[in-house]
């Protein structure tokens, strides 16, 4: 028998994760009704004409009570198409709530029972196993941030054995009772859920190959994150992680943080920071950029400008000088807008206007930045180093704040590690190769000054031997050469052994200086860099009190004006320095010269 109740009809009992949603009593049926569309419960007046939301579908032999198959709409617009069983949900149903959830499966009395999956507005997502309303079983959940985790449930909880899969399903870990417990390959986790059972709660949802499937990022809601993990299933080495409300960062990371050099873009391409990073916070040497379009390039601390800056306003005007938790200390530059106006500045505030020439000259003795380009100064190594990642980055395609399909996400993550792998391996091979062994090269020098010749000859090979290089070993071959025009027949012979032993030197000089690349600024480790100038030290000095360590001219001009530490802001009452030699004795593998 079909019946059709265009009236509101009010739903079974329901527990969504223990939460009843509704009721349904032929007691009283008719009373209810009318209470929930406010008209009365006389037969002539049509509920329809009240509400017209209710059930269609079959009704059981009373011709009251849904039975069979119908479909119900709450007056809050939730829905429920399916099976019915003496005015309950029993069967095979889909209960569709006002608020977006969605269960699709089985139902016993109107509860939540046999196989079903459920889906929230958050975009969290299980299927699985239910008992009485709860999660019972073998199930699967994938999360808002796309990770998918394969358990045993009891009561709506995680019980035992389990697997957790990152969003980009090139990391698994082990989990006991819902927690991770250690990291595993991909190819063992296949292993494990075949073998364990895990997948069954997906049985005749999806195939088992869904749950290693990288979700379209469109089509994950929560925030996301793609790239390498530690041992504790933290964010560790390169990775790239996406806001939900809009927002990318891609750079470096350690322990569950962003830290080492990164990249940000803000939510549309409006902001932007490349630079170095600490504990989730911009800190170090950076170049940002702000949504009104100021940006500012030096040096960070705990998020806020600290050391050596300067500063693009949107206006046009520029500053250069000192900052500490992001304000400006000490004598600094600025420009209007026109470039042909600079000013004094004292701790943020103009003093006075002074000429171009002044403005250079303060530049120059205080190690900033000129801001204009005809003035500018070399670029610093780190700065060289940010450069070279931006471009890369750049090159990659499209701007990180553009969704990218699953293929793509994968693929950047992919080169983005070995990028980084192959850099940190080129620069592990030339320090290696910079840095030859000094006992070998007096060996040599012993070695070839035992050489017999006439005192000419011997002259331009002790030339080559004490400075080891192609071009004076070059310059000797030459030398020999006209000395062996001049010489009479009898010393042509010795002359003749000597240019052989020349022309070698050449040649295993030239293989040496091929295999081994002198070491530049650019190879240097950051922490041979001074945190004010950002440029690899000639004179490094410990600031007594502090323990820090600064370039020795960088650290007097900034304690002539100042008291305190200028990366710890601490109130200095010892200004007393000195020389820090080990610093200075591997500064000098980078600046030769010094």
């Amino acid at each position: 028998m079909r019946h059709v109740c265009l009236g509101p009809c009010p739903a079974p009992l329901v527990n969504m994760g223990g939460r009843r949603v509704g009721h349904f009593s032929a007691r009283g049926m008719l009373d209810t009704l009318a209470d929930m569309a406010g008209a009365s419960t006389d037969a002539n007046v049509p509920l329809c004409h009240v509400r017209g939301r209710g059930y269609e579908g079959d009704v059981g032999a009373d011709g009251i009570l849904p039975d069979g198959r119908g479909t119900w709409t709450s007056p809050d617009g939730s829905t429920y198409d399916g099976e019915w069983k003496a005015g309950c949900w029993d069967g095979r149903g889909t209960f569709m709530r006002s608020n977006g959830e969605v269960y699709k499966g089985e139902f016993k009395a109107g509860i939540m029972e046999g196989r079903g999956a459920l889906r929230y507005p958050s975009g969290l997502y299980y299927s699985g196993y239910w008992t009485a309303g709860n999660k019972d079983g073998c199930g699967t959940t994938m999360y808002s941030n796309g990770q998918l985790e394969l358990s045993f449930h009891k009561s709506g909880n995680a019980v035992g054995a389990g697997l957790r899969l990152s969003y980009d399903r090139q990391t698994a870990w082990r989990l006991r009772d819902g927690e991770k417990v250690g990291v595993i390959s991909i190819d063992e986790a296949r292993r494990v859920a075949e073998e364990s059972g895990l997948v069954d709660g997906i049985a005749g949802i999806h195939d088992f190959e869904w749950c290693f499937v990288v979700p379209p990022i469109e089509e994950v809601k929560g925030d996301v994150y793609y790239g390498e993990y530690n041992a504790a299933g933290e964010y560790e080495g390169r990775g790239t992680y996406r806001w939900a409300k809009g927002g990318v960062y891609e750079g470096d990371y350690k322990a569950g943080k962003a830290e080492g050099v990164g990249i940000y873009t803000g939510p549309d391409g409006s902001s932007e920071y490349v630079g170095q990073w600490k504990a989730n916070q911009r800190d170090g040497f950076g170049k940002g950029r702000d949504p009104e379009g100021n940006a500012y390039e030096g040096g960070y601390k705990a998020d806020s400008f600290d050391g050596n800056g300067t500063l693009r306003n949107a206006d046009g005007s520029v500053f250069v000088g000192f900052h500490f938790k992001g304000n400006a200390v000490g004598e600094g530059v600025a420009w209007l807008a026109d470039g042909q106006t600079a000013l004094r500045m004292r701790d943020g505030k103009r003093v006075e206007q002074i000429s171009l020439e002044e403005a250079r000259r303060i530049c120059v003795e205080r190690g900033f930045k000129h801001p204009f380009p005809d003035q500018a100064a070399p670029t610093s190594r780190l700065q060289r180093k940010l450069e070279k990642r931006r471009a890369a980055r750049d090159d990659g395609g499209a701007a990180f704040s553009q969704p990218m399909d699953t293929a793509e996400a994968k693929a950047r993550a992919e080169a983005a590690a070995a990028a980084l792998l192959a850099e940190e391996e080129e620069e592990e091979e030339q320090s290696a190769a910079a840095a030859p062994s000094k006992s070998k090269r007096k060996k040599n020098k012993k070695k070839k000054g035992a050489v017999g010749g006439n005192s000419s000859a011997n002259d331009a090979t002790a030339a080559v031997d004490e400075d080891d290089d192609v071009e004076d070993a070059a310059a000797a071959m030459e030398q020999l050469a006209v000395r062996k025009d001049e010489a009479g027949p009898s010393e042509v012979l010795a002359e003749e052994q000597d240019e052989a032993r020349a022309s070698a030197a050449v040649h295993e000089s030239a293989g040496a200086s091929a295999a081994a690349p002198e070491a530049t600024e650019d190879d240097a480790p950051d922490e041979l860099s001074c945190p004010l100038t950002h440029e690899i030290m000639e004179d490094p000095v410990i600031l007594v009190e502090s323990s820090m360590t600064y370039e020795r001219e960088s650290i007097e001009r900034w304690l002539a004006t100042n008291d305190t530490d200028p990366m710890t802001g601490a109130k200095l009452t010892n200004k007393n320095i000195i020389a820090n030699v080990a610093v200075r004795s591997m500064c000098r593998k980078y600046k030769p010269k010094v």
